[in-house]
């Protein structure tokens, strides 16, 4: 989960000691990070007297950070398509019946936009997991938008990390 990068002491002017304390991390969920921190006093007053001490300090800190830090934009399918209302999930498994009931199409706008989802569905099955901010999933949301399986507001709610 964590890893201590450097773990320096040293002492201020006044004779103090304080200790800087440097963490890479990697939690599912979140792109990996670092980030460096001094102790403050009491925190290193309580590390000086137990070394265990500092694993709660860095879990904390490191709770601190997942709220500051953007989530990864690689997500799993199933997270995917749970984005999508039920509805809009039964309108895109459904999705042939669902171009076709559309008035106003003619027979090759149709073929073509059964022959555009067979291309998205095929590429999604064979997908390991969604990014959302890859151009071709950004392009893929428009889409359903266009077709009419979602409302075009929804593109936005559909990609946000």
């Amino acid at each position: 989960m964590y890893q201590i990068l450097r773990n320096e002491q040293s002492q201020d002017s006044d004779g103090n000691i304080e200790f800087f304390i440097q963490v890479s991390v990697n939690i599912s969920g979140f792109d990996p990070f670092t980030f460096a921190r001094w102790l403050t006093v009491a925190q290193a007053v309580a590390y000086s007297e137990d070394s265990s001490v500092l694993d709660s300090i860095i879990l904390n800190w490191i709770e601190f950070e997942k709220l500051n830090i953007h989530k990864t934009s690689v997500i799993t399918k199933l997270k995917f398509m749970n984005r999508f209302t039920q509805q809009e999930q039964f309108m895109l498994v459904n999705y042939k019946d669902t171009i076709g009931m559309v008035k106003d199409l003619t027979p090759e706008t149709i073929q073509e936009r059964i022959m555009t989802m067979n291309v998205i569905m095929m590429n999604f099955n064979m997908a390991q997991d969604i990014d959302l901010t890859d151009p071709q999933t950004i392009q893929i949301a428009n889409v359903f938008a266009l077709y009419g399986f979602i409302a075009p507001e929804r593109v936005e709610e559909i990609l946000t990390i």
